[in-house]
């Protein structure tokens, strides 16, 4: 088990994994040792006049401009829709996805929680749907959201 602990967020993860290096400002990378999967971690701050706003909608918006991200970087990408739901005090939402020239799946748990958004995506190539449903719960379920916030450079202002 490798257990991360970061500024704003935590996750259990099952095996063994190291940090990855990314050129995306507030974007961590996490790749397991023997290359079947990786975690990527989006962390932003909620600027304190949104938080205001309402977070249903922000939560929404982001979730729509992240998919769009990727099917941008990925053209074969067939995603499904986002949905989103409160949990717990937070509001949280998920999509999933697979690349159909690479095989690549995805899927996504975001969680709102105080001023802090944060993106789970696991991501793995050459598991069957089982098995891969099961690997990505073990992930993403373990990911908490902490109460500190990441800098105040990465901050979400949709």
């Amino acid at each position: 088990m490798t257990q991360i602990h970061e500024p704003g967020f935590s996750l259990n993860l099952p095996g063994e994994w190291g940090q990855a290096q990314t050129d995306q400002p507030g974007t961590l990378v996490y790749l397991e040792t023997d290359g079947i999967g990786s975690v990527t971690v989006v962390l932003l701050a909620v600027r304190p006049m949104f938080a205001i706003a309402d977070r249903s909608r922000l939560l929404g918006d982001y979730m729509q401009h992240r998919a769009e991200f990727e099917k941008g970087q990925m053209p074969s990408l067939e995603q499904s829709d986002p949905v989103a739901w409160d949990q717990d005090g937070a509001i949280e939402g998920s999509w999933s996805a697979i690349d159909l020239e690479s095989g690549i799946r995805q899927i996504h748990r975001v969680v709102m929680a105080g001023d802090i958004l944060a993106d789970f995506c696991y991501e793995a190539t050459d598991l069957d749907v089982a098995e891969f449903a099961i690997r990505a719960a073990g992930v993403l379920d373990s990911a908490v959201v902490g109460d500190e916030p990441p800098e105040e450079s990465d901050q979400a202002d949709s």
